[in-house]
């Protein structure tokens, strides 16, 4: 955000000292100005100009705290002025007080309400709080009355747009906002994310070459998760993006000022107070896979809160996660610094942050140091890079070996099978008939159900290599708006596959009617370099074998974790044509699949593997739990 300087001169005082100010001011020689300024208010402590630059250089100087009183003391001078109220909305921001900036940025724009940089700061300010549809009309305001091309604030409706999932009129951004500035990484970056999400990759491969060298631009700070969708980048990449990103998201006052509690937690004096904190905790991915775990979290020994950051969403997934956790907080509500004195003052033991940099998360919670330890765990899929955010982060041998943990911030600790949970008490609902679903009666149906940004062109050859060596096989996959779904028939087409041979499920109206259909589907297909996660768990756990490949960064090596903690290793191809060779195995030898498909059905019946041994997962993670605190207690 950017502090409005422009009509300092508008106070009437024009005297020597008041044109030097106005000068250093042009020039933005912030701690000049400071000093400049605090000489004229010594002698005149209520001068307007002096009050307004100490308030532009103390934000120029990233001295947030120290900018409140002044310029409270400067609005009680003058009330009026548009500039202040949006100095002072600009420090709340930067402090992380985003819902009293946002009230702020709307006090300047009554006073001022045809100035393009406060609409871009309030757009801004509503897209921290993931507001992102509620910043849109900010934003398009901001645009229409810069005077030129505002690249700052196209850049956050862009941002806006991508995670409201409004990706059409995205798309039309991003690809206006490329083609007026070709050679920066972001419009490149962006537009080409959603290109994945739209399934439109005519110039994703050249996109993703073009990016790869760019991402050691120390100028380019981009949330990493981005990346997780991109082939050919490497950990170390992922790395350096995301130390650049989480300094980006971070502000230098919050960095300074941000002593942990002190760990008071020793062994046999109460149960270990573990909190999980999450924008997912509804119907979504992390909480179908979580909920089992909660439940079976062994209460002699710990106590465990949920810090809701998603607005009640009325599921049963929900209401099933607040019977679940001893104490269930919805804190969507709550501006950053509440939630983490809410958390502090509940005396948080460890706090287990869900989301790291994806959707809808607030890692600037956890910024604040809440809680003695923090952790990163499940629903991102790499290092957050930052110490000051998370202390550890949970994988297992397969996800995060031995060679890859210095492409972490965090200290990593080990799952002892899998990191990754399942639910097995989920019910699954009657089978339906294929046909019901628009499915063949007698085709061989592979399925994937993942979100469409994880197809691509490399994975998408392969699947349709291996398609057209399959006569009778169906292609069955997630349901997807009729731009997907034009998209894909047509690349279908293009590698020499009818379009008709894909299906896409229309939304089941339950996730035990889902389960249930998955059941339908003979075998499905791990994306890569991004693999089924969650989407991974509920085919094992409907008794569908997965074929994937392993890959060498977290997000590619999910499904081998998966199939490893199942009893399936065989099924882990190590290239291309592993993978190929697997699929057609499967298919040529029908004994075999119906085989493994017997072993997770009794398997999930018997929690005879350790995918759906919740039990003893349970147990394994309060293990960690236990370690981390004792780690953090006996430390100097």
């Amino acid at each position: 955000m950017k502090v409005i300087g422009k009509k300092l001169a508008g106070s009437g005082h024009a005297d020597a000292d008041t044109l030097r100010l106005m000068r250093l001011v042009e020039t933005q020689k912030y701690a000049d100005v400071e000093r400049v300024a605090r000489e004229i208010l010594a002698r005149s402590p209520r001068h307007p100009l002096a009050l307004k630059a100490l308030s532009f250089a103390l934000i120029g100087l990233s001295r947030y705290e120290e900018l409140m009183p002044v310029v409270d003391f400067a609005l009680s001078q003058q009330p009026e002025d548009g500039e202040l109220h949006n100095n002072r909305a600009i420090a709340l921001a930067e402090l992380m007080r985003w819902e009293e900036a946002i009230a702020e940025f709307g006090h300047a724009l009554e006073r001022m309400p045809n100035d393009a940089e406060i609409h871009k700061n309030l757009g801004t300010a509503l897209f921290r709080i993931n507001r992102w549809n509620d910043a849109v009309p900010s934003l398009l305001k901001a645009i229409e009355l810069h005077p030129d091309e505002y690249l700052e604030a196209i850049e956050v409706l862009a941002k806006c747009l991508y995670y409201a999932r409004r990706m059409d009129e995205a798309y039309a951004v991003c690809n206006a906002m490329h083609e007026a500035y070709p050679d920066n990484p972001y419009p490149l970056h962006r537009l080409t994310e959603v290109e994945l999400h739209r399934c439109s990759w005519s110039k994703v491969t050249e996109n993703i070459a073009r990016l790869k060298p760019m991402i050691d631009s120390q100028s380019w700070a981009a949330n990493p998760w981005g990346l997780f969708k991109y082939w050919g980048i490497g950990m170390a990449e992922f790395r350096r993006m995301a130390e650049r990103f989480a300094e980006s998201m971070v502000p230098p006052s919050i960095r300074v000022h941000s002593p942990a509690p002190p760990q008071t937690w020793r062994a046999g004096q109460r149960p270990l107070h573990v909190a999980y904190l999450s924008a997912d905790l509804g119907e979504h991915p992390v909480a179908n896979v979580i909920a089992e775990l909660i439940e079976r979290h062994d209460r002699g020994k710990v106590k465990v809160t949920a810090y809701a950051l998603n607005k009640e969403d009325g599921s049963e997934q929900r209401k099933r996660l607040e019977a679940a956790f001893d104490a269930f907080y919805g804190v969507d509500r709550l501006s950053v610094r509440e939630i983490a004195s809410r958390i502090r003052d509940d005396e948080v033991d460890i706090l287990v942050d869900l989301n790291g940099w994806t959707g809808g998360a607030r890692a600037e919670v956890l910024t604040l140091r809440p809680a003695p330890v923090q952790v990163g765990w499940l629903g991102y899929a790499g290092t957050v890079g930052s110490p000051l955010l998370v202390d550890h982060v949970i994988g297992d041998a397969i996800v995060i070996p031995a060679e890859h943990e210095g492409f972490y911030t965090e200290q990593v600790v080990r799952m002892p099978h899998t990191y990754m949970p399942a639910d097995t008490r989920h019910p699954i609902g009657q089978r339906p008939t294929r046909e019901s679903l628009g499915l063949p009666p007698n085709a061989f149906v592979l399925c994937s159900f993942n979100n469409s940004y994880k197809l691509n062109p490399p994975c998408f050859d392969l699947w349709c290599h291996i398609l057209k060596q399959m006569p009778d096989a169906v292609l069955w996959l997630s349901h997807g708006n009729d731009t997907v779904k034009d998209n894909l028939r047509r690349e279908a087409g293009q590698r020499g596959v009818e379009g008709e041979r894909l299906i896409f499920a229309a939304r089941a109206p339950a996730r035990a009617d889902y389960l249930a259909r998955i059941g339908l589907a003979d075998l499905a297909l791990d994306p890569f370099p991004y693999n089924s996660h969650s989407t991974g768990v509920d085919a094992l756990v409907a008794g569908v074998p997965l074929v994937t490949k392993l890959g060498d960064t977290f997000p590619s090596r999910v499904g081998a974790s998966l199939l490893s903690a199942a009893g399936l290793p065989s099924l882990v191809a190590s290239d291309e044509a592993g993978y190929e060779s697997l699929v057609l195995e499967c298919y040529r030898d029908r004994a075999k699949l119906e085989s493994i498909k017997r072993h997770l059905v009794e398997a999930r019946i018997s929690s005879s593997v350790p995918l759906f041994d919740m039990g003893a997962f349970a147990r394994d993670i309060e293990a960690l739990y236990f370690a981390m605190v004792g780690e953090a207690a006996s430390a100097p």
